[in-house]
């Protein structure tokens, strides 16, 4: 039995005319009182410029998963194990919701309030952040240890230099500071 990992896209049960039915131009208000009449159809039908937001989230989702797969060697979704689509779906959704909350961040003005209290949304995009670390792990993310541990810029320097020196062909001079070509006495 094959298990279908692609999930159907949340927006494409709605209708095109709304989840009530017709929504007509006409106001549909009493004359006197100005409120809606009983079966008024000129009601706004809540949730429609999120369904746009769906919409569009829907696209870059599946983007982001097929890079996902690709980059793990699957040009086609089809060839793909069932589990590597879900993580990387997974894994879309999640980096697609910490941008989201990223973004939120920015607008509400930072991560605190004015009164230095911490805002809901730093919490989600935390979750999201750890959700998304870890469907990238499950999908092939690769930690690796950093060459340097603790070394002072000027080790660093020397470590790299050593390190060219040896990479490079016997006879092949290497330009340091100081060297040829530096302002050095040559």
């Amino acid at each position: 039995m094959k298990i279908d990992a692609t999930p159907a896209p949340v927006c494409a049960a709605l209708p095109d005319n709304g989840p009530s039915g017709v929504v007509g131009t006409a106001t549909d208000r009493d004359r006197v009182t100005g409120r809606f009449l009983r079966g008024n159809l000129a009601a706004m039908i809540t949730g429609e410029r999120s369904r746009q937001f769906w919409q569009a989230a829907e696209a870059s989702r599946r983007e982001m998963r097929r890079a996902y797969l690709a980059q793990r060697g699957f040009a086609r979704e089809q060839d793909a194990p069932a589990t590597l689509v879900a993580a990387a779906d997974g894994a879309a959704q999640a980096t697609l919701l910490r941008n989201s909350a990223f973004e939120r961040v920015i607008e509400a003005g930072g991560p605190t309030t004015t009164h230095d209290r911490r805002r809901d949304v730093l919490r989600v995009w935390e979750n999201t952040s750890d959700r998304a670390l870890r469907h990238l792990q499950a999908i092939g993310l690769e930690s690796r240890e950093s060459d340097v541990l603790d070394l002072s810029p000027a080790e660093w320097v020397q470590q790299q230099e050593r390190r060219e020196a040896a990479q490079a062909p016997a006879g092949e001079a290497i330009d340091t500071p100081g060297g040829p070509g530096e302002g050095g006495d040559s």
